[in-house]
């Protein structure tokens, strides 16, 4: 893996591989329990608050599942990773759907989006390099469903606005879901610059470009066939 300026990944990211492992490894088999988190704070020498981010990412990864009275369980192979609707909305169409809202409305926002929305958009990405730095996982997440639905805003049709927030939860579990993508953690921040310097200069064909490209990429990083992305 190679970090953005050589930033050592975050302390949760970490935690999630070590579980990974563990799993993998066959330490603890599915149908399992994980140890308790006390248990591993100490195991790992991490905080409790470190360890109950890195067990909502591997919730939302499939590879554990929270159950009342018993705490972790390890989930069985073959488990729907990622994604916490299930088959009642697959996750492959909420990106489909993002791709098409997104990318389009990012080219409605180029040519009239304002200097102080520019300036939010990229104190938010910002925001996303420190939540990285610091292992914020979720953190990372929730500033990046800010960064998107901020430039849904700027293209001016409010219908699209309501109808991006009216599924925020889904949209949300998109952002977390690419998050333990070892080898591509940091490949967002850099997506989002180009998005935002093409904002800037209120081209709307790079815009639309730069953020089709972005969600692509995201969706690769969450487990999609990329170039089955690229057919819609």
């Amino acid at each position: 893996m190679t970090p953005l300026n050589g930033a050592r990944a975050p302390v949760p990211q970490t935690i999630v591989w070590r579980i990974q492992d563990m799993i993998q490894s066959g330490e603890i088999k599915p149908g399992e329990k994980l140890p308790s988190q006390r248990d591993l704070a100490v195991r790992f020498s991490i905080s409790r608050a470190s360890l109950r981010e890195a067990m909502s990412v591997l919730e939302t990864l499939g590879s554990i599942r929270i159950e009342p009275g018993r705490g972790a369980v390890v989930c069985a192979e073959g488990s729907q990773p990622g994604w916490r609707f299930g088959n009642r909305i697959p996750k492959e169409d909420v990106f489909q759907v993002r791709l098409h809202v997104e990318a389009y409305t990012a080219g409605l926002a180029a040519p009239r989006i304002t200097q102080s929305e520019v300036d939010e958009l990229r104190r938010t990405i910002g925001e996303m390099r420190t939540c990285f730095e610091e292992g914020q996982l979720e953190g990372v997440a929730r500033t990046d469903l800010h960064f998107h639905t901020a430039i849904v805003t700027a293209a001016g049709n409010r219908v699209f606005t309501d109808m991006y927030q009216s599924f925020s939860a889904m949209i949300l579990e998109s952002h977390r879901a690419p998050l333990t993508a070892r080898d591509r953690l940091y490949e967002p921040v850099a997506e989002h610059e180009s998005i935002v310097a093409a904002l800037e200069r209120h081209d709307a064909e790079g815009a639309v470009y730069h953020m089709r490209y972005h969600l692509i990429r995201a969706a690769g990083r969450s487990g999609i066939d990329e170039d089955l992305c690229r057919s819609w």
